[in-house]
């Protein structure tokens, strides 16, 4: 997994450009932090994961590289995780399956591909409490995805 701190998210693309503000925004949904994004409403850090590593059904070299933190987090999450750790992994995942971005790069291949293995354990997890519709949805459809 790409540590947070590493200089090569900058050598890693998004939606928008260099990648360099991604882990910020990790650490940010990491930390609980979130606040309303004034422009247009939106929940951040949630609203700018989603732009720059899922843009309009295209995704980035970066979104493989965050899909393992996004997992590892929604593993420390103390209450079910919110459907969007669930969804965002699973439309990169399909976005890269129907060939709307770059080739996993060899050096994130394989923190990306565990984490999707571990998306069926992370629904183990939760199985226990209640669950939204949204949430029922996005992990039946990550659980699909992590099963190829």
């Amino acid at each position: 997994m790409l540590d947070l701190h590493s200089s090569s998210w900058s050598e890693l693309d998004h939606a928008y450009g260099t990648a360099s503000d991604i882990p910020s925004l990790l650490r940010a949904l990491e930390s609980g932090k979130s606040w309303i994004h004034e422009d247009y409403g939106e929940v951040e850090p949630w609203f700018s994961l989603w732009s720059a590593l899922y843009h309009q059904g295209d995704m980035y070299t970066a979104s493989y590289a965050a899909v393992p933190h996004l997992i590892r987090i929604a593993f420390a999450v103390q209450a079910p995780p919110d459907w969007q750790y669930f969804a965002l992994p699973t439309s990169i995942e399909i976005a890269r399956l129907t060939g709307r971005g770059p080739q996993v790069p060899t050096a994130l291949a394989g923190a990306y591909f565990d984490a999707l293995q571990q998306i069926h354990v992370l629904a183990a997890t939760i199985a226990h409490a209640e669950w939204d519709k949204l949430l029922s949805r996005s992990v039946a459809a990550a659980l699909v995805v992590s099963k190829g």
